[in-house]
This record gives C-alpha cells, sequence and structure tokens, in this order.
C-alpha cells in the first residue's frame, strides 16, 4: 500500500496537526538546530536518550561517558561524516532521485547506526531518529510508535529507503493539490525540513494548546501575501507567458520576477512542465537576488526537482549550485526596492542575455540532432555559468572545438555559437573585439554573414 498521509489531507488539517505537535519536541529541534558544531556530540546523545531512541536497550556514550568497550559514539558520527557529506542536497522529496552514491550512503547510515546500542543492533526507532538529527530534519520521519501507527515498520534499509520514496511522492501529490507544504505549515515552521514536518504531522501530542509549541527560529521572516491587485497582476502575466513561444516568453522574466516570492509560488508548477520548466527555473533565479528571497528560491527548485522530467532536473541543479555561489550575483536589483520601483527597472540587456542563455541551450540540441554530435562539455558550462559567460571563454581559446568542427563538417555552422552571437538581437551583449572575432572565425572556415542584417 502506498503511503497516504497528506493526500488525505486539507491544508487547514496540516496546520492543526503541526502546530499541536509536542512542545517538548519541538524545544529539543531548536536546540539541536542552534547548536555549535563542537556541542552537537555530546547533545546527540543526550538527544536521543532524551527521545528513547533504543528503549529498552542501553545506547552507546561518548568515550568520556561510557562504561562499555568501542564503538563510542563518537566513532559512529565519524563513520556518519562521509555519508551525510554525499546526502547534502538530498531530502524526502528527492530520494526517488538519489544516486547511486547517494543509496550507498544511505545504507552506509543505516549500517552505522544500527551500531546505536550496546547489546544486538538497534531497530528502525534509532536508526531514523540519528539520520532525521544529523540531516538537520531533511530526511525523515523517524519511525517511532506514533509514526509506524501510519506506516509500516521498516526492519531493512530497503524498506525504509521505499517508504522515503512513498513519502515524497505523497507529499508531492499533496503539493500537486494545494502548493508548497511550508507555506501551508504555521509560519514559524516555514523552514523546516520536510522529513521533519512529516514527522510532526504524525508525532507526539501533548495536552497542552497547540499554540503553546515552542516554535522552530524561522530564519527569515514569514513569507508576506499578494493583495487581489497583485495576484490578477501576476496572473495576466503568467498566463501571457505560458502562452508565448520559447523566445517571446523570456520577455516576460523580469516582469514576473518583479512580484518575487509571490512568483515563486506560482512557478513552482512549471518545474514540472517540460515546456515552462526552463522558464521558471531562469525567473526563479531572478527572484533569488532580491532581498531574503534566496531560502524560497532554492527551497522551491529542491522541490520541483523531485517531479520534474530527467531533461530538466540538469538545468535545476544548475541553478542551485549557482544560488550557492554567493560571490555571484543573479541579478542587479537595488538593495530595498518597493514593488513599483521594481517594475521600473525591468532591463533590456537581462532580457537579451536570458534569450541568449535559452539560445545556447537550443543550439546544443539542434546541433545534436542534426549532426548526431552531442557536446556534453559545451552543455555543462553553459548550466554552469550561463551561456554569456561560456560564450565569451570559448570564444578566446586557441583553436576550435569538436562541436565546431562537426558542425564544419555537416555544413551546418549557423547552428555555431559564433553565429548565435553574430545575430542582431545578441550583438548588444559582445564588445566590438568579441564580434570581430567571432565573424572571423566564421569567415576562416568558409561561412560569412554579413554584420550589417
Amino acid at each position: 500500500m502506498p503511503v497516504e498521509v497528506l493526500r488525505e489531507m486539507t491544508p487547514s488539517d496540516v496546520r492543526v496537526a503541526v502546530d499541536g505537535f509536542s512542545p517538548t519536541y519541538a524545544a529539543d529541534w531548536e536546540t539541536w538546530l542552534n547548536a555549535p558544531l563542537k556541542a552537537r556530540p555530546e547533545l546527540f546523545g543526550r538527544t536521543l536518550r532524551k527521545w528513547q531512541a533504543t528503549r529498552p536497550r542501553e545506547m552507546r556514550r561518548l568515550r568520556s561517558e561510557a562504561n562499555h568497550g568501542a564503538p563510542f559514539l563518537e566513532d559512529l558520527l565519524e563513520l556518519a561524516t562521509e555519508p551525510i557529506r554525499v546526502l547534502v542536497d538530498l531530502d524526502v522529496m528527492t530520494v526517488g532521485q538519489r544516486t547511486r552514491q547517494q543509496d550507498e550512503a544511505l545504507n552506509g547510515l543505516w549500517r552505522t547506526f544500527s551500531q546505536l546500542t550496546t547489546t544486538e543492533l538497534a531497530s528502525c526507532v534509532g536508526i531514523t531518529k540519528a539520520v532525521l538529527l544529523l540531516t538537520d530534519g531533511r530526511i525523515g520521519p523517524a519511525f517511532d510508535s506514533n509514526v509506524q501507527k501510519r506506516l509500516s515498520r521498516p526492519e531493512t534499509c530497503d524498506a525504509w529507503v521505499r517508504l522515503l520514496e512513498e513519502i515524497g511522492e505523497d507529499i508531492a501529490v499533496f503539493e500537486s493539490a494545494h502548493g508548497p507544504l511550508a507555506q501551508v505549515v504555521p509560519s514559524r515552521f516555514a523552514q523546516v525540513g520536510y522529513g521533519r514536518l512529516f514527522d510532526m504531522i504524525l508525532g507526539p501530542r501533548e495536552r497542552s494548546s497547540p499554540t503553546a509549541a515552542s516554535p522552530v527560529r524561522p530564519r527569515r521572516p514569514p513569507s508576506p501575501q499578494p493583495d487581489n491587485g497583485v495576484e490578477r497582476a501576476l496572473d495576466e502575466l503568467l498566463a501571457a507567458a505560458a502562452a508565448a513561444d520559447g523566445m517571446g516568453r523570456i520577455e516576460f522574466r523580469d516582469r514576473i520576477a518583479a512580484f518575487g516570492e509571490f512568483a515563486i509560488r506560482r512557478l513552482e508548477p512549471w518545474l514540472r512542465d517540460a515546456r515552462l520548466a526552463r522558464f521558471a527555473i531562469l525567473t526563479i533565479n531572478r527572484v533569488a537576488a532580491q532581498p531574503d528571497a534566496a531560502d524560497a528560491a532554492r527551497a522551491s527548485l529542491k522541490r520541483g526537482r523531485a517531479g520534474c522530467a530527467e531533461s530538466v532536473r540538469g538545468d535545476i541543479d544548475a541553478a542551485l549550485a549557482r544560488l550557492g555561489r554567493s560571490a555571484r550575483s543573479v541579478s542587479s536589483f537595488p538593495a530595498a526596492p518597493a514593488f513599483h520601483q521594481l517594475v521600473s527597472q525591468w532591463a533590456a540587456s537581462s532580457a537579451a542575455e536570458a534569450q541568449f542563455d535559452q539560445a545556447m541551450l537550443d543550439i546544443y540540441s539542434l546541433a545534436g540532432r542534426e549532426t548526431g554530435y552531442w557536446a556534453g562539455y559545451f552543455l555543462r558550462a553553459v548550466r554552469k555559468d550561463g551561456g554569456l559567460e561560456t560564450a565569451r571563454k570559448l570564444l578566446w581559446k586557441t583553436g576550435t572545438s569538436k562541436g565546431f568542427e562537426r558542425l564544419k563538417e555537416e555544413g551546418r555552422l549557423d547552428l555555431s555559437m559564433e553565429a548565435l552571437m553574430l545575430r542582431p538581437e545578441f550583438r548588444e551583449l559582445f564588445s566590438e573585439a568579441e564580434l570581430d572575432r567571432a565573424s572571423d572565425r566564421l569567415a576562416e572556415h568558409g561561412y560569412r554573414l554579413d554584420r550589417d542584417s
């Protein structure tokens, strides 16, 4: 039977469930998230004991506290270090798309924390509580008695991973009907990892009022809500963008991005539509440069990755990588602009750059279909650095690339990067020296373009 928890709930049901989660456990979680790194080994053991993670068996302790032999708790944490590093970008929503290395890391954590007890092997309860802590709530829930009332009890790592996949699907079904889970739960829990949120929905209750729950400290203020006029304006732009062709659609990017986090929410479903996904990624990345919007953009892209087409996943990964490089600005939005100021600052050059990004991806696909040569290096470079930076790097390299040579052999230098640069709509992006270089390279190989056309 598939996991059917969230898909049977309304947004109101979810809010009540999360709001009613045990205040004691919520406080434990906030203490864990805020603990300095050097304090975590001791806190890890203390928290798991408080949560009765290995009951009725004795749990291993730090070497300084132990009256048992090796391995000690710090030994297990050391063994878990590399698997946790490998899983840094994985959460319950993306377990279904894990790599082989990530699959091995999950197995490694299961094996490591099966040694959590001093006698016999630890059960799934202790193992999954340990993983929930060490992944800061990305991979969960913990399979305690409350969770097991609704889900089966995983006795092996394979069974646990299958359940995580089904939980990710359950969350995706809920989100397709009601929007992002992070925007449904009470705002003070909006930054909690999805594995932990699922855990809270099924987790222990206390008799105290749900509103008395100790809040998990949000890392940024709750998302603002648009008024009806703003919503209508955004809906009209989205409808027009969806109806436009690929090259025309990009003209809507900056106008939609000006709506900030409102735009992210509306664009997230587009990530699952192969026709609209690349535009959604570019626009969400654009929003990310606005003050306090990067976290929302990153979370949206990660959720979208779970349900997107394989052809889109690489573009999302590249967008996430760009968001991780703080030294590079994705946009030129001012520090704290009002809405009307943002709307007035749409830049034609920015739109042309985004069009060029898309055109570079398009010529990769067209050249591959026409010649049978798929320039993997070219694609990775565009996804990593953007079309403009990639073009400039390749332009000044000595000699020509394998892709260029193949296009020449097939008589299709019209699909080359150099020809793309010389199109009238993109010339403004390049200096005269760069345009001369592109024109000269094409001419040297028998292909001439009229620079004045």
